[in-house]
């Protein structure tokens, strides 16, 4: 026996190799999306980037004051800066509330947005 394979077994393998990638194009393709899994997706890493973005900028509002040590941060409240280790639970529950709140609010928003949406595309296809 050799230890190539016959001419026929090359094209056997060939025409199976075909057939699987025309079904895996056919199950594949763009008509079936899953729009609500794409767009939490989105949203997830929209939230990841959006809680990055609000840390940074509230660690650069931040400066070192020298003769104390302390760093003064933005409370929240107008112009209102204080030392970061005198902050309470309203300034950490207001800071919570951006970072998780904002995303919270898209996430309703565009649940509520693609409800209203299926909901008109489904009587429109039904008339």
């Amino acid at each position: 026996m050799s230890q190539f394979p016959s001419a026929g077994d090359v094209a056997a393998q060939r025409r199976k190799r075909t057939s699987e990638s025309a079904n895996a194009s056919k199950r594949h393709s763009g008509s079936q999306m899953n729009w609500p899994r794409g767009l939490f997706r989105v949203w997830v890493v929209a939230s990841v980037l959006w809680a990055i973005g609000y840390g940074w900028y509230f660690w650069h509002s931040c400066w070192l004051q020298s003769d104390t040590g302390d760093y003064w941060c933005f409370t929240g409240e107008s112009d209102w800066m204080e030392p970061l280790r005198h902050f309470g639970w309203r300034e950490y529950l207001y800071h919570s509330g951006l970072v998780f709140g904002v995303p919270l609010l898209v996430l309703l928003m565009g649940w509520a947005t693609y409800a209203v949406l299926e909901w008109i595309v489904i009587g429109v296809r039904r008339r």
